[in-house]
């Protein structure tokens, strides 16, 4: 099966129940090292996942349209079309405001397309074996890590400074 390089790629997502389309156009190279720049932030040292956030902001920009019949808001239907009765210049806000991980399902079709689609691909979490159990972080490739060092004795803490003490005069 060929690799579509049309302008309107088909989102088929399941919320709710329903399965909804939702249309997107192919994100440029741009938009892509983007999406892969933002996904880890890092904050001093630490590494933040902000996949969420790139999978949204990402699905936002591609979006071109909705199935109509698909979505309804407020007791009426929304369309992407502008010759549909039911369209809304909104249609797009409202998505990202009301139904977050269509969005995001968008943002992931669109930016991660085929990166898990290899069934022979394994991930494990480094130090579980197959049934789970926990055997520590070592690997067999792993130097082996030095025992951690003894803490240090927590010092006392200050003691106040006593006052001066001034010699009274003898009382006459």
């Amino acid at each position: 099966m060929p690799i579509s390089m049309d302008e309107r790629n088909v989102a088929k997502i399941s919320y709710g129940g329903e399965d909804v389309e939702i249309y997107y156009r192919n994100p440029t190279s741009a938009e892509l090292a983007a999406f892969r720049a933002t996904q880890v932030r890092r904050k001093k040292n630490k590494l933040i996942n902000n996949i969420f956030a790139a999978r949204m902001e990402g699905g936002r920009k591609v979006m071109t349209g909705i199935r109509d019949g698909d979505f309804e808001f407020e007791g009426g239907l929304i369309s992407s079309d502008p010759h549909s009765p039911d369209f809304r210049q909104d249609w797009k806000a409202l998505l990202v405001k009301h139904l977050p991980v269509v969005v995001e399902g968008v943002g992931r079709a669109a930016f991660e397309a085929g990166l898990d689609d290899d069934d022979d691909m394994e991930f494990v979490t480094a130090g579980f074996d197959e049934d789970g159990m926990d055997k520590g972080l070592a690997t067999p490739d792993a130097p082996e890590m030095p025992a951690p060092a003894a803490a240090p004795e927590t010092p006392e803490p200050p003691k106040e400074p006593e006052p001066p003490r001034v010699p009274l005069a003898p009382v006459s």
